[in-house]
């Protein structure tokens, strides 16, 4: 931006140089009150001179002639509006840093994404990787081009500090670049300075260390909950009776159909009670399909909580609310890559099945202690005998069963005697197993042989059961268990039919469970599990850390800078431009320098010689100084 139209020339001999001869020509129009003519030197043009200005230049070896000249076009200086650079400085160091805001949102969006789904298809790895790289990568080149765009700014304000040499002027002017101003920092002896560059070093560094730890803030790890499934074939647990070699010890040649029956029985209660080892859990809970398989998760869901110890004092309000209620206990069933697959697990499928069981309770009024072949309960249509198959005495439940009376495919009746010296109590349950809930195939269901035997599981026993039945006339093999009160099933319900109906179901659903898990296994259609990755976030504090000091940092550098630099004038960094400001330091210089490098042109300016930018007129401009002394024929001073 120095002037150096042809209208502001004059003659100038210096000692030992060529002379320049200049001829003015008339300047047409020319405010004589303007202040540019009153001022000086130093003054400002506040409009384009006009006019044209031949000038021949007797060096010997060029001539300019008028008609090279009269398409030159001439520039005014324009006045210094430090209110106006101020916006102007806000508005560039605002969008820069807005950039990064964006930036930093699209990492926090894309982690958020990524990291919510309990598990993803093992292609979104490279999907996940590409964007969090391609962010990462961005805003760390917007960090460091705000930064180099500050460092330009505030140039001008450290040239006005003081009085520099010409190689140190050429460091501050250069400084934007990482490595001259690691080179500024070796080479000024000034506090400032080092001050300035190690900052700016500092924050250079910083912030691609900064962006660089994001990356140990999450990890990429197989999926240990949940699995991603699509439709193939699957290894089920075949559910169509109370099976084989599991149970039945004879080959089907020898097979005794009688046998049969009484293994079905036995086996039910034996998986009723080795099912007490699976924990339970409210049917809130339950698994949704694809939950990766996990034998320390809850393999039952009650309808409802009941308290763990009861006495006749203690029951919850869900309790008292629905004693005559039904209670029921769930089963989720569980699908298996089929063998020799590439990939194996076992998820949780959408198929599930439910055992129901409503209890009523009855005051018993005679033979209430256990001792007696008999007791006398009082129901809602009087006073009945009950007779039992043996007598066992106190401190147990014994569970009553008539197969050939109280049962059908899915549904049975059992009754249960709760004896006790001041409170003997009566029940009769009614269980149910429902049918499975989203079956579509024949391999999805439960077979005759399975329902059957389930619902009345905690009374059965096979053999060993009473072969006459509780009467003279019966033949019924009336079946029956007893549980001592220190075991689960012999705990006292206390009157509770809700308890009861607890009980009775549990038992009905440890044995689906038990057998769904030792049941061979067959191949059906179903929801394959696949390789699913997940995204763990390890520590959100360090993101928002991390993120949040990049956008804070960022945003007081450039308001710091941005106030600092607007104490002088800030001028654009050209070729042009630099070329034109510095063009009275380089006028000893000649073609001298056209081949060397910075350093030694600093030499060849000489020793002798600093440099300031300075006040000039209504701006700022770089004034130079020969021993001390202000340089006053310097054109771009003298051009003011």
């Amino acid at each position: 931006m120095a002037g150096d139209s042809a209208s502001q020339k004059a003659m100038l001999q210096e000692g030992g140089s060529a002379a320049q001869i200049v001829e003015l020509q008339p300047i047409e129009h020319r405010d004589t009150a303007s202040p540019a003519a009153t001022a000086g030197p130093t003054a400002s043009l506040a409009e384009p001179k006009t006019g044209t200005a031949a000038v021949r230049q007797d060096t010997g070896d060029s001539t300019v002639t008028r008609s090279s000249q009269e398409s030159a076009v001439s520039y005014a200086y324009e006045r210094f509006d430090r209110g106006r650079q101020l916006r102007r400085l806000l508005l560039r160091s605002l969008t820069r840093w807005l950039i990064t805001v964006v930036l930093c949102v699209s990492i926090y969006g894309v982690l958020l994404a990524y990291s919510a789904p309990d598990a993803l298809p093992q292609r979104k790895k490279l999907e996940f990787n590409t964007f969090i790289i391609a962010l990462t990568i961005s805003v760390g080149l917007n960090i460091a081009s705000s930064l180099k765009a500050n460092a330009v700014e505030l140039q001008w304000w450290l040239l006005s500090l003081r009085r520099y040499k010409p190689r140190e002027a050429d460091l501050i002017m250069s400084s934007e670049h990482f490595t001259t101003m690691l080179q500024l920092g070796w080479t000024t002896r000034y506090t400032l300075i080092q001050i300035f560059v190690i900052v700016f070093v500092t924050m250079n560094i910083g912030s691609q260390v900064a962006l660089a730890l994001l990356g140990i803030t999450y990890n990429i790890n197989p999926a240990n909950k949940v699995a991603i499934t699509k439709p193939g074939p699957v290894s089920i647990a075949d559910l169509s009776d109370i099976q084989g070699s599991k149970v039945l010890s004879t080959s089907n040649k020898r097979r005794n159909p009688s046998e049969d029956v009484n293994s079905r029985r036995y086996s039910a209660n034996l998986f009723g009670q080795i099912g007490l080892g699976f924990d339970e859990a409210s049917v809130e809970t339950a698994p949704q399909p694809g939950v990766l398989y996990n034998p320390d998760l809850p393999q039952l869901y009650y309808s409802f909580p009941l308290p763990t110890d009861p006495d006749d004092n203690d029951s919850t309000a869900d309790e008292a609310n629905a004693d005559d209620k039904p209670y029921s206990y769930t089963h989720v069933f569980f699908e298996t890559t089929i063998a020799n697959a590439s990939y194996s697990n076992t998820v949780a499928s959408n198929r599930s099945v439910t055992i129901t069981a409503s209890c009523k309770s009855y005051k018993v009024v005679a033979g209430g202690n256990g001792q007696s072949p008999n007791i006398t309960v009082r129901l809602e249509t009087g006073d009945t005998d009950v007779y039992l198959p043996v007598a066992n005495g106190g401190s147990q439940i014994l569970y009553l069963h008539d197969p050939a009376a109280e049962a059908n495919d899915t549904w049975s009746q059992v009754s249960a005697f709760e004896p006790s010296d001041a409170s003997p109590w009566f029940y009769i349950c009614q269980v149910y197993v429902g049918n499975v809930t989203n079956g579509v195939i024949q391999e999805h269901y439960m077979g005759v042989n399975f329902t059957r035997y389930v619902p009345p599981a905690i009374a059965l026993q096979g053999y060993g059961s009473s072969a006459d039945g509780v009467a003279n006339t019966s033949v019924t093999n009336y079946q029956f268990q007893s549980y001592p009160s220190q075991t689960y099933f012999g705990q006292p319900a206390r009157g509770r039919g809700v308890r009861m109906a607890a009980l009775v179901s549990r038992c009905a659903a440890n044995a689906v469970a038990s057998c769904a898990l030792s049941n061979t296994n067959i191949n059906a259609r179903g929801m394959t599990p696949q390789r699913a990755i997940q995204l763990e976030i390890t520590k959100w504090k360090y993101v928002h850390i991390i993120i949040g000091l990049t956008i804070g940092v960022q945003l007081v550098i450039h308001l710091v800078a941005v106030l600092v630099a607007n104490r002088v004038q800030v001028r654009e960094q050209r070729s042009l431009a630099t070329a034109s400001l510095l063009r009275p330091l380089l006028a000893g210089v000649g073609d001298r320098a056209s081949m060397a490098i910075g350093k030694q042109i600093a030499k060849l300016i000489g020793k002798n010689v600093t440099v300031r930018y300075e006040p000039v007129g209504a701006g700022y401009d770089l004034c130079i100084y020969r021993d001390g002394e202000l340089d006053r024929l310097t054109p771009n001073i003298t051009d003011r």
